[in-house]
């Protein structure tokens, strides 16, 4: 079974819509966080092996984790309303890589992430999460640096505008909260061919051997992403 990790605050069409794949579990916000990311999965959770963190102020991850039997860390910073203190949990891994500015990121997380045998992949973008999509051994990506310092890593990716990309509360989003990746699919928060690189983006999610599905014909939303969990 899938469970769906979302904010709470995406449009109730998509979370309907995303209820095709698993079982949705709505993200309430955290009030320490910028009030339009304060419910975004990419902002709340990191998801490094089969590990989760977790920041200490956010009570409504211990019965959520607890409910789903998995472990879960909790960091010992405590979330911020500005950048970077917003950013401890906005990571990613890609292979034997942890994607991350690590001026930023949880020391629980680089920690717990060289035991288990990443290598850190240091990046500018705090929000590195937020700032792409990984796609099995490749990373879709809307920031210039990231892309970048992943062709030098020997890192298969592609680098897309987010030009056309929403987020609620600020003048515009990133590619890595518009969707996340069920089993082989990966599931959009509207249509990827509606932004000027769409086309591009969905040729290389297509390369990678997954497909992408749009929830909506609209423009893409960021909502924070998708943290799907099986179990």
């Amino acid at each position: 079974m899938n469970f769906l990790l979302v904010s709470s605050e995406a449009d109730k069409k998509y979370l309907s819509g995303l209820a095709d794949f698993g079982t949705v579990v709505p993200l309430p916000p955290l009030t320490s966080l910028p009030k339009p990311i304060a419910s975004h999965a990419d902002t709340l959770i990191a998801s490094v092996s089969d590990e989760f963190f977790v920041y200490k102020d956010y009570k409504e991850s211990d019965k959520l984790f607890r409910a789903l039997g998995l472990p879960c860390t909790v960091i010992s910073a405590a979330a911020g309303n500005v950048y970077p203190f917003d950013a401890a949990l906005n990571c990613f891994t890609v292979g034997d890589r942890l994607v991350c500015r690590e001026k930023s990121v949880a020391p629980e997380i680089l920690a717990f992430a060289k035991k288990r045998g990443y290598k850190t992949l240091n990046v500018r973008q705090g929000y590195a999460h937020c700032s792409c999509v990984p796609v099995g051994d490749g990373i879709l990506t809307s920031d210039r640096g990231i892309f970048h310092a992943a062709e030098k890593a020997g890192i298969d990716a592609a680098f897309v505008r987010s030009a056309g990309i929403s987020l609620p509360g600020y003048s515009g989003g990133f590619i890595g909260g518009t969707c996340g990746t069920v089993g082989r699919i990966v599931v959009f928060f509207g249509d990827l061919r509606r932004i000027p690189d769409g086309e591009k983006a969905e040729d290389f999610i297509k390369s990678k051997g997954f497909d992408p599905y749009y929830l909506s014909d609209k423009p893409p939303v960021d909502y924070g992403g998708i943290i799907s969990i099986e179990v």
